[in-house]
């Protein structure tokens, strides 16, 4: 299943929440029974960015190979439709753990 994550920001902080936990299934039969991922955690290089600055995001965590989608929008809710706020993917690797970027608007 794929887990979403979220980060919001304003013009000079970056604030990053994660959303609820991903199930996945042990084995692949019908009677599999799903397990709770590990909890995922989302950290950032720098506590505060100017906007025009490159953001680094780093997660952990994850199921192994899982998909990680990430939207960014505004701290205040205001709606956001530049290209700068679509949503992107990151792949976590076999330890459950990704790396991405994000331009600061």
């Amino acid at each position: 299943m794929l887990r979403k994550l979220a980060a919001l920001c304003t013009l000079t902080t970056l604030v990053l929440a994660l959303a609820g936990p991903s199930l996945s299934a042990q084995g692949g039969g019908p009677k599999a029974k799903p397990r709770k991922a590990p909890p995922a955690t989302l950290r950032s290089d720098r506590p505060d960015y100017g906007p025009g600055t490159l953001a680094i995001l780093s997660g952990s965590g994850f199921l192994p190979n899982e998909t990680v989608h990430l939207s960014v929008g505004r701290a205040d809710g205001t709606p956001v439709s530049d290209p700068f706020h679509q949503p992107w993917v990151a792949a976590a690797n076999e330890r459950g753990v990704f790396v991405t970027s994000w331009h600061v608007c």
